[in-house]
C-alpha cells in the first residue's frame, strides 16, 4: 500500500494525509499538497480576483440551488469600489475583521429570490449586506421607524 505522494507543485515527498481525497485521481488523494493547493488559490484570488470570485460563487449557487448567470467580465465592470448603498469605500480580497467588517466587499442581490444573475446584484459593504441579508422593504422600514422613534 502507497503511504506517500510526491505534490506536483512543490516536488516533495509527503505522506498521504497531506494531500486532500479526491477519488478522481488514481491515487484516491489530490495531486497537490494541502500546503500548496492553499496558496495557489490564495495566489489565484490575489492576481484574478474576480474571476476566483465568480468560480466560488457559482458553486455556492449550484450547491444552494440559486440561479447563477454572472461572468468575471460582469462583476468586475460593475466595481467601483464604493458600497452601493451607503457610498463608503469598501475593499474586495481583504482578510481580516470578520468577512462582515465594514470594509469588505459583498455581492449583493436585490431581490434574493432571482438568484445571482445579471441585474440583481450590486457591491455592497459587508456590514450592510449583514444587516439588509433577506429583509423585506417593509422589515427595513419598521426598524428604521423604531430607531428614529428611539432618538425623540
Amino acid at each position: 500500500m502507497i503511504l506517500t505522494k510526491v505534490c506536483t507543485l512543490c516536488s516533495r515527498e509527503q505522506p498521504l494525509e497531506a494531500f486532500h481525497v479526491n477519488k478522481h485521481q488514481a491515487s484516491g488523494r489530490d495531486s497537490r499538497c494541502k500546503i500548496c493547493k492553499k496558496e495557489k488559490a490564495r495566489k489565484d484570488r490575489e492576481d484574478n480576483y474576480f474571476k476566483e470570485y465568480t468560480k466560488t460563487k457559482k458553486g455556492e449557487c449550484s450547491s444552494k440551488g440559486y440561479p447563477f448567470n454572472l461572468t468575471a467580465e460582469y462583476i468586475e465592470e460593475l466595481w467601483t469600489g464604493t458600497c452601493a448603498i451607503t457610498g463608503h469605500t469598501i475593499q474586495y480580497g481583504k482578510k481580516g475583521s470578520g468577512s462582515h467588517h465594514k470594509d469588505h466587499a459583498h455581492l449583493d442581490r436585490f431581490d434574493p429570490d432571482l438568484g445571482y444573475i445579471k441585474g440583481n446584484v450590486a457591491w455592497v459593504s459587508g456590514r450592510i449586506n449583514r444587516i439588509k441579508y433577506n429583509a423585506t422593504v417593509e422589515e427595513l422600514s419598521d426598524i428604521l421607524n423604531y430607531m428614529l422613534k428611539g432618538r425623540r
